[in-house]
């Protein structure tokens, strides 16, 4: 059985920035929710809570930090509870506002069906961005 729980966390690729973060977030939240873990980095740990609630949410925060490469625990090393480990990885690598829209932007002018494998993968690099 442990086998089994290390072999799925290791099939979420981790954290590694920007680059992977729409993806991880995805299979991350799967992975939490699968665990029974993922109403943890909804809300906070009440002051008053449980010895199961903080061990429970002890547990999705350790999951977390497993999920992250080690050059991004710096988001992650100041929290003590799942939540705002969470929050703090979403604030830091969730694109929006200005800086996606140039990305975008940039990855649009820069693409050129001669770099594609057919008109379908052109099609599908444009309207997948």
């Amino acid at each position: 059985m442990a086998t089994d729980e290390l072999s799925n966390s290791r099939s979420v690729k981790k954290l590694m920035g920007r680059q992977n973060h729409d993806t991880w977030k995805i299979h991350a939240k799967s992975y939490l929710v699968i665990k029974g873990l993922w109403k943890c980095t909804q809300v906070d740990l009440a002051p008053d809570a449980s010895e199961k609630d903080k061990e429970t949410d002890l547990k999705a925060w350790s999951e977390i930090n497993l999920l992250v490469h080690e050059s991004i625990l710096s988001y992650v090393i100041g929290t003590s509870t799942a939540y705002p480990a969470w929050e703090s990885l979403q604030s830091a690598f969730e694109d929006s506002g200005l800086c996606r829209k140039v990305e975008l932007l940039k990855q649009l002018v820069q693409l050129s069906l001669e770099g594609c494998e057919s008109v379908e993968d052109y099609i599908n690099k444009v309207t997948m961005r």
